[in-house]
This record gives C-alpha cells, sequence and structure tokens, in this order.
C-alpha cells in the first residue's frame, strides 16, 4: 500500500490571510528596519552635534582671541607710530642744534686761523727788558711793540680792548 497524501484544497480565505499576513510582516520590517535607520541617525547626529558645538565654542574662543590680539596689534602699532614720530622729531631737532654748534664752531675756527698770523706777529715781538744793580737782576719785564688788531684780540683774548688803549 502506497500513501497517496491527497493535497487539500486551501480555501481561498486562508490564502488571503496569509499575503496579508506576509505584508504586514513585511510592513513590520520595514518598521523595524527605519526605526533602527532613525535610531542610528539620532545616535550619529548625536555624537557629531557634540563634536561641531565643541568645536564651535573653540573656533569662538580662538576668534576672540584673534580679535584681542587685533586690537593688541592695532594699539601696538599705533604707539610704534607715535614713538617713531617722536624719535624722528626728537632726532630733527638733536640734528638741527649738533648743526647750529658745527656752523658756530665752525666760524670760530675760522676767525682763530684768520687771526693766528697776527697772534704769531704778537708772539715774536715781545723783547725781555732787564734791569741791574752792582751786577744783580733787580728787574725783568716784557715789552712787546705790536699788537694784535681789535677784531683779533676779541677772537683771541675774549675782549676788545688792546693794552695801552
Amino acid at each position: 500500500m502506497t500513501d497517496t497524501a491527497v493535497a487539500a484544497a486551501v480555501p481561498a480565505d486562508d490564502q488571503t490571510d496569509n499575503s496579508s499576513r506576509l505584508a504586514k510582516i513585511g510592513l513590520a520590517a520595514l518598521a523595524a528596519f527605519t526605526l533602527l535607520f532613525a535610531l542610528a541617525l539620532v545616535l550619529t547626529y548625536s555624537m557629531l552635534h557634540s563634536q561641531i558645538t565643541d568645536k564651535g565654542s573653540r573656533v569662538k574662543a580662538l576668534q576672540a582671541d584673534l580679535a584681542a590680539s587685533n586690537q593688541k596689534l592695532v594699539r601696538l602699532r599705533g604707539d610704534v607710530d607715535k614713538n617713531a614720530a617722536a624719535l624722528k622729531a626728537a632726532g630733527a631737532q638733536q640734528v638741527s642744534a649738533l648743526q647750529d654748534k658745527l656752523t658756530t664752531a665752525n666760524a670760530r675756527i675760522t676767525q682763530i686761523a684768520n687771526c693766528l698770523p697776527e697772534l704769531q706777529n704778537e708772539l715774536n715781538g715781545q723783547t725781555v727788558q732787564t734791569a741791574e744793580t752792582n751786577g744783580w737782576l733787580t728787574n725783568a719785564y716784557l715789552t712787546n711793540g705790536v699788537q694784535v688788531s681789535r677784531v683779533c684780540a676779541k677772537t683771541l683774548y675774549g675782549t676788545s680792548t688792546v693794552s695801552g688803549d
């Protein structure tokens, strides 16, 4: 004897139940996948958001430091410009004062150089006069027959009076 199974016909209502069950399982799987995907997105967003927030805070802190440094740089540049202008003005005044002194010194040197020949003549014109008593030197003095001009007397001696006036 052979057993043969006879397939019984499945009623149409059971077939509809199976396809609706499959559709429900598919939808549930799709919903589970969507939920897992959304959860993964939320976790990723949460991690990245905290990193972005940290980096944003760091960028703001660095921008504040940069702004403070720029303000300090502008202030220092102003100080440098002001100091440079003051030094330049002071240097110009010093140069002018030194040029005036040099001009005065050059004029004085020229006056002295012009009066040197007269001074030489005056020095060469001096003679020592002496007097003796019983062979003893009792008196000695200088005489000078040549004197410098009034202009040279003022230059050489600081006075315009010439001895004998």
